[in-house]
Parts: C-alpha cells; structure tokens; sequence
C-alpha cells in the first residue's frame, strides 16, 4: 500500500456522476471546498510474489 499526503491551501470539488459503490448524498453537498486540507491519497495492490 501507498499513501501520499499532501497538505493544501484549498481544495474545491464538484459532483459530475454517481457511482455504484458511493452512497447518495443530498442536494447541498454535490460540491464545495475547504481551507488547509490534509489530502490522502490512497494506492492498494494484490499481494504478490519477490523475486
């Protein structure tokens, strides 16, 4: 697994589609942003095997 972090002066989002796997949200939250976020950014692989 990696994790990358990254610590922002602002972060702004829109909503563009639905997913199958999110769960609904309402009306209000469809976009926004924040001040001084902390970003993580997440990277998981199958295990496997050294060589």
């Amino acid at each position: 697994m990696k994790l990358l972090f990254v610590h922002a002066n602002y972060i702004n989002y829109q909503v563009k589609k639905k997913t199958k796997s999110a769960e609904d949200i309402l009306r209000d939250r469809k976009s926004g942003g924040m001040r001084d976020p902390l970003i993580v950014l997440a990277c998981a692989e199958k295990n496997r095997r050294e060589i």
